[in-house]
């Protein structure tokens, strides 16, 4: 593994943190911080770099993201997302190709609609007692939306091998067949 590998793995790292720590964060505060987003555009930019993407990769990316963050505003409009899932939407999306975007978008639904099923089994049995922890007592709550970060994350972490791919390029962290392929999903 040359400096350059190493350099993009630990970017892939730092991107898998990031998403972990931006799914809690809205789990817990309903919040996702404009530095979780901000870092991981920076931090794929940097692995584009060093890992020598072309200018048209860069640029192509930016307009992936640009284009991403576009909808999630229109969601954001919709109330039917807050900002910083807008935000995280669009820096997560910026690690993936646009070929892959249509996995990332399958799985984030398919996750965004179990964590609408597992909210909507809480509201039916809302827990209480002084056992109940804040952030578990709000996504009881009917007047507080779902923290979609947390979708929007595991989307971004089950396709971390084309991310990698996306920002490094070449193959994925787990060879040309991907972990996407692995899934069933192609790749």
């Amino acid at each position: 593994m040359n400096a350059s590998d190493a350099i993009a793995m630990a970017g892939v790292g730092t991107f898998l943190v990031a998403l972990v720590a931006a799914a809690v964060c809205d789990l817990v505060s309903r919040e996702i911080p404009d530095g979780i987003s901000i870092g991981l555009i920076v931090v794929a930019l940097a692995v584009m770099v060093v890992t020598g993407a072309s200018w048209s990769t860069v640029a192509r990316q930016i307009g992936v993201a640009t284009a991403l963050f576009a909808l999630g505003a229109l969601a954001f409009a919709a109330r039917q997302w807050g900002g910083g899932d807008a935000k995280l939407f669009a820096a997560t999306g910026f690690w993936f190709e646009p070929p892959d975007l249509l996995t990332y978008f399958l799985v984030v639904a398919i996750a965004g609609g179990l964590l609408a099923l597992v909210v909507l089994g809480l509201r039916r049995r809302r827990p209480a007692g002084a056992w109940v922890p804040r952030w578990l007592g709000r996504l009881a709550d009917p007047d507080e939306g779902v923290p979609y970060g947390v979708a929007l994350a595991v989307g971004g972490i089950a396709g971390v091998d084309r991310a990698f791919a996306a920002v490094a390029g070449g193959a994925g962290v787990w060879g040309d067949r991907g972990l996407w392929s692995g899934l069933g999903f192609g790749g």
